[in-house]
Formats: structure tokens, C-alpha cells, sequence
């Protein structure tokens, strides 16, 4: 399943390939692997924008994962950055890394944040030098972010929630693969900062996420601050930025299909509106919402994932975007 040399590290993923990693320092010193830049849904891309991610098919030969995928595109300081092709996620493994069932270590998958609009789970920014001084699994993500993420037209046409989708993408893969990397599916804390908190608290109250962790952590945020779920219309604000591009705004189709024309950098440098979670209309053609009522309503009924959650703040919130300024 593994071979192993002086600086890299090569692990088997059964269904999709070989992924060739690289050993790293911990804070402390501890040496772990690192496999960073490994993709878990098909790019975003053409057709598939503003659509919930889809599976990634097994790549041929062995994947080069020693270097940070890319950000997904965002603006910052007026600047889009970043690619569409975005859904990469990273994985830190101690080492040596467990070899048999009854090794398997806990798994950490951390969601960043940003305001659901900029940041990204690369090492430069999520690194994981402090947690791996414990012997633990850390999985950091991408997901779509701004108008790529959340755009909504309020129906089946654009439900929505692209990057509320790639997390749970994401947790999926991490449930079908980190034993691979002796990570144990059945112990899996979510933790996010900021709107990766927030991320964090919504899971509890989809259905699509339910079963894929086990315990979760919310540093700084909750689904029931005032801006996460506005009471706006997801189909005014999708005029709008249809509008910024002289699109036809007489049916969500029209707009959706013109957006999807618009170049990625020009759409981001022009969004009109912060975008966040909505919640979704179930349909024959949106057959798995994420979010399908208003929290509070759910927390009112019960109708919620009921884990362990440790919640919490952050000093300094925003001094994590600091990194992404620095090295774009």
C-alpha cells in the first residue's frame, strides 16, 4: 500500500490511484507526511457551474501531491486570484503512518474562513505545524467561494449552496478514503474558523451531511448571527449580477446560461452582492438540498444532527486573510 523513501511518501487510494506525498516538520519537530493538492470532485467548470460538485474520476499514473493546489478564485483587494478549477483538499498523516484497522487515528477536517468569500485550505494558510504535534489525521479543503459558491436564482435552476456542497464533497471523500492514509472514518471532528464555523454549524442541520462527522468545533460564528442567512431574494440579487453583464433577466434560465458564459475573472471582479448559504426548494430536479428550512425553525423541531459540539471564539478573526494577501 505504501512506499516509502528518504522525503516522499507514495500511498494507494483504491479507487482512484496512486498519490505520491512528501514528509514534513511539525512545530515540535514531529515528522509527518504530507499530501497536498489531491482533487476530490471534477473541476467546477463550463456546464458545471453554479451546479453541486460532481465525482472525480481516478487519475492515471501517480499524482504529484508534494505542492498546494490552487485557491478558488476570489477577489482580493479589488484582484480576482485564484482558478476555477478549485477542489482540492490536503491531507497530514502522522509518521510513520498507521499501517493496520486497529491504528486508524482520529481525523480532523478543518474548514477555513473568510466571510464565504475569500481564504482557502492551503498549508500557507491552514497549515497544520501546531495540530500535527499530536498523532492525529488533518484534512484541509477548498470550496467555491463568492458568486461562484452561493449564487442562487431561488429555485431548481441555481438552488445554491455550491460551496456548502463541496464540504459535504469533501466529507465523503474523506469517508471513503482516509483509512487509506490510517485515518479513522468513524472519528471525524469538523472544525472551522470564522465561516469555516459557521460551515461547521449549518452541517448539523443538513441532511446531506448527516452521518459524514462525528463531533464538531465552531471557532467564532453561528448559523444565527444576523448576515450568515439574510432574508434577502436569491433571484433579485441573481438579477442584479446578471444586469452587471447585460444578461437577460426575464427567467433564471436565461440568467444562469449567460452567466455561465461571463470569463471566471471578469464574473468575480464584478460581483454585486456578498453571497451566502440560502435555503433551498426540493424538487424532482434538486433532489438533495442542502439546507431545505431556516435553522432556527429546525432547532425549534428537533430536525437536526445531534454530535458533540464544542463552540468557542478567536481573537484576531480576520488575521488569517493576512496570508492570502501576502502570497497573491
Amino acid at each position: 500500500r505504501r512506499l516509502v523513501r528518504q522525503e516522499e511518501i507514495v500511498s494507494l487510494l483504491q479507487s482512484l490511484g496512486p498519490v505520491k506525498g512528501s514528509k514534513e516538520k511539525s512545530q515540535n519537530g514531529n515528522s509527518f507526511c504530507s499530501f497536498r493538492g489531491i482533487p476530490y470532485a471534477a473541476p467546477p467548470i463550463g456546464e458545471l457551474r453554479f451546479k453541486a460538485p460532481q465525482i472525480r474520476e481516478p487519475w492515471k499514473g501517480v499524482l504529484n501531491a508534494r505542492h498546494n493546489g490552487p485557491l478558488c478564485i476570489q477577489k482580493i483587494l479589488g484582484i480576482a486570484v485564484g482558478h476555477e478549477d478549485c477542489l482540492y483538499l490536503n491531507v497530514y498523516t502522522p509518521e510513520p503512518m498507521p499501517e493496520s484497522r486497529d491504528e486508524l487515528v482520529p481525523v480532523i477536517l478543518y474548514i477555513h474562513g473568510g466571510k464565504f468569500s475569500v481564504g482557502s485550505g492551503v498549508s500557507f494558510i491552514s497549515g497544520p505545524t501546531y495540530l500535527m504535534n499530536r498523532r492525529i489525521i488533518v484534512v484541509t479543503i477548498n470550496y467555491r467561494l463568492g458568486v461562484m459558491g452561493f449564487l442562487s436564482t431561488g429555485d431548481s435552476v441555481a438552488p445554491g449552496n455550491y460551496g456548502m456542497k463541496d464540504q459535504v464533497q469533501a466529507m465523503r471523500w474523506v469517508r471513503d478514503n482516509i483509512a487509506e492514509f490510517g485515518g479513522d472514518p468513524d472519528k471525524v471532528t469538523l472544525q472551522g474558523q470564522s465561516a469555516g464555523s459557521k460551515s461547521v454549524h449549518f452541517h448539523m442541520f443538513s441532511p446531506s451531511s448527516r452521518g459524514l462527522f462525528h463531533a464538531a468545533i465552531s471557532q467564532s460564528g453561528s448559523v444565527f448571527m444576523p448576515w450568515v442567512l439574510p432574508p434577502e431574494q436569491p433571484l433579485l440579487k441573481a438579477k442584479l449580477q446578471a444586469r452587471a453583464f447585460h444578461c437577460s433577466t426575464n427567467d433564471p434560465i436565461s440568467i444562469i446560461k449567460c452567466l455561465r458564459r461571463v470569463d471566471a475573472r471578469d464574473l468575480v471582479r464584478n460581483e454585486v452582492s456578498m453571497w451566502q448559504p440560502v435555503v433551498e426548494t426540493v424538487s424532482e430536479t434538486n433532489p438533495e438540498p442542502f439546507l431545505t428550512a431556516a435553522p432556527l425553525h429546525l432547532v425549534r423541531t428537533g430536525d437536526f444532527y445531534k454530535v458533540p459540539w464544542l463552540i468557542g471564539s478567536t481573537a484576531q478573526d480576520e488575521l488569517s486573510l493576512e496570508q492570502v494577501i501576502i502570497h497573491t
